[in-house]
């Protein structure tokens, strides 16, 4: 079995060396090779520092989440973007997990991302999760830039 794990660092540096950037701790859920690069792009795009780990396997997501938990809440990450179509389990079946487990796994922003268009309806069944958009692959950087300000401005209140 290949552990299909990604981290990586978009960490732009500060013109003031004395002053750190407050980056967000995002998961992407992405079998698609091609589908990564593209919401790498945008998130570069966005100018907003941040960490990024790739998980290619539904399978492999909630038992890291859970495994984070326990270890220490804080390191959950600031926003998950979870792709539907994940093999293993799959976005759907993800996401009824999602809201069958602790109330800070919960509580984690999640973006859909998805080429599915029935989508909302879908995952309007699971009104206990924090899911704070739908996107259609491949994602606007504008939109997620205003995701990503707004976990920022809940995360670095100052």
């Amino acid at each position: 079995m290949i552990l299909q794990i990604e981290k990586t660092n978009h960490i732009k540096a500060s013109k003031d060396a004395e002053i750190a950037p407050n980056p967000i701790d995002i998961v992407l859920a992405e079998d698609s090779i091609g589908d990564q690069c593209l919401t790498e792009i945008a998130l570069k795009k966005t100018n907003i520092p941040h960490y990024l780990t790739t998980y290619r396997n539904g399978d492999l997501l909630l038992p890291a989440l859970v495994e984070q938990r326990e270890q220490n809440k804080k390191l959950l990450p600031d926003l998950l973007l979870l792709d539907i179509g994940l093999p293993g389990r799959n976005g759907i079946d993800i996401l009824a997990e999602l809201a069958q487990s602790s109330p800070s796994i919960r509580s984690i922003p999640i973006v859909i991302l998805t080429n599915y268009s029935d989508l909302e309806y879908i995952c309007s069944k699971q009104n206990n999760l924090f899911i704070v958009s739908y996107l259609r692959k491949p994602c606007d950087p504008a939109i997620l830039k205003i995701i990503m300000e707004n976990i920022r401005r809940y995360k670095f209140p100052n």
